[in-house]
């Protein structure tokens, strides 16, 4: 009964998700852009992070419209959220608590890009409230070290139109996805990095999201 329940429930917030976002995409005019730089999978995307709707957008469009199996990271207090938990347990979203970064949760990451799965980061970790880009935090290149994948650099430009932080009505807006040349790292693979090492490739990753979204990384 359990399981009934639990399936009833996930086909539930499917149709809820969907039904809501694919009306919503064709107003805002969706568009990719070189879709043909993603590498063969698994790789890690970085995308900048702007607006209440920036998961909700990614992870249908992805998933269902492109057949690309993303992953996502997702911030422990999303879990305690009574809404917003539902939609994170049926996306699968992988749950970090940023100030006790642990095993469990390292060995969920590496699992699921042994699956095969793109792992999908929002390296600043949390919303920018003006649109510019914020200081990355270093998880990422040390996930993608780690784990000997590529990061693919992702610009969203529009999306902080649509619904920006301390907004609660979405807004229409044409919306770009735009996607960055991948980011190889493995001449690191297998060594001790610096703080001032890891700092520098993530301001890498970082300056190319800049690019991708107009804009300069100042950190």
């Amino acid at each position: 009964m359990r399981e009934i329940i639990r399936k009833t429930k996930w086909l539930f917030m499917e149709y809820v998700v969907w039904c809501f976002m694919r009306p919503f995409l064709w107003l805002c005019q969706l568009e990719l852009r070189n879709y043909d730089h993603l590498p063969a999978q698994p790789y890690i995307m970085a995308f900048n992070h702007v607006s209440y709707l920036d998961w909700l957008i990614l992870y249908p469009f992805f998933n269902k419209i492109k057949k690309q199996p993303i992953i996502f990271i997702g911030k422990k207090r999303l879990f305690e959220h009574p809404l917003f938990k539902h939609f994170m347990e049926y996306a699968r979203v992988i749950c970090v608590d940023q100030e006790n970064v642990n095993k469990t949760f390292l060995c969920q990451v590496r699992k699921s890009l042994k699956e095969g799965n793109i792992l999908g980061i929002f390296p600043e970790g949390t919303r920018s409230a003006d649109g510019r880009l914020l200081k990355g935090q270093p998880g990422i290149t040390q996930l993608a070290i780690m784990n000997r994948v590529p990061v693919v650099p992702v610009g969203l430009n529009g999306f902080y139109n649509i619904l920006p932080k301390g907004k609660k009505f979405p807004r229409i807006n044409k919306l770009a996805i735009e996607i960055g040349e991948p980011i190889y790292l493995d001449q690191y693979y297998g060594k001790r990095l610096t703080e001032q090492e890891i700092e520098s490739l993530t301001r890498l990753i970082m300056t190319q999201i800049g690019h991708l979204t107009h804009q300069e990384y100042n950190f």
